[in-house]
C-alpha cells in the first residue's frame, strides 16, 4: 500500500479525464520518445473509448517506420476501427514517430503537426525506463 500512495502521489494524486471537444473530431495525439509503444497505446486507447460508445478513428503518423503503419492497421482491423470512410467519427487518434529530444528537427516537426491538427489532447506516452526525462520533456 506504501508503495501504491507513493505513486499515486508521484504521478500528481488525481484522476485526470479526458477532455472531448464540443464538436467530433476529439483529436488526440500522442508523442513521446521512440520505442515505448505509442503504436500499442492508440489501439489500447481507441478499444478505452470504444467500450465508452465512441467511434474511433487510428491515423498513422509515424511515417519513418513503415512497419508502425502496418501495426495500427492490424490492430485496427481487430478492433474493427474506422478506416476513414465513415464520416461520424467521434475520436482521432493520432500515431506519431518516436523522438529524442535532442533531434531538434523531429520536434519542429512535431510542433507543425500539433500547430497542424490543433489537437483537443497531446498525451506523452512514456515508459516506466524514462525516469526524470519525463519530467523535464514537456518543457522542451
Amino acid at each position: 500500500m506504501i508503495v501504491h500512495d507513493e505513486l499515486v502521489k508521484l504521478m500528481g494524486g488525481e484522476v485526470s479525464e479526458l477532455v472531448f471537444a464540443k464538436s467530433a473530431p476529439t483529436i488526440i495525439l500522442l508523442a513521446g520518445v521512440q520505442g515505448v509503444g505509442k503504436t500499442t497505446v492508440c489501439a489500447k486507447l481507441a478499444n478505452y473509448l470504444k467500450k465508452q460508445g465512441k467511434s474511433c478513428m487510428l491515423i498513422a503518423g509515424d511515417v519513418y517506420r513503415p512497419a508502425a503503419i502496418d501495426q495500427l492497421v492490424i490492430l485496427g482491423e481487430q478492433e474493427r476501427f474506422s478506416r476513414g470512410q465513415e464520416k461520424n467519427i467521434d475520436v482521432a487518434i493520432v500515431d506519431t514517430a518516436g523522438r529524442l529530444q535532442i533531434d531538434k528537427g523531429m520536434m519542429d516537426e512535431l510542433k507543425d503537426i500539433k500547430r497542424v491538427l490543433n489537437p483537443t489532447e497531446v498525451l506523452l506516452v512514456v515508459d516506466a525506463m524514462t525516469g526524470q526525462e519525463a519530467a523535464d520533456a514537456p518543457r522542451r
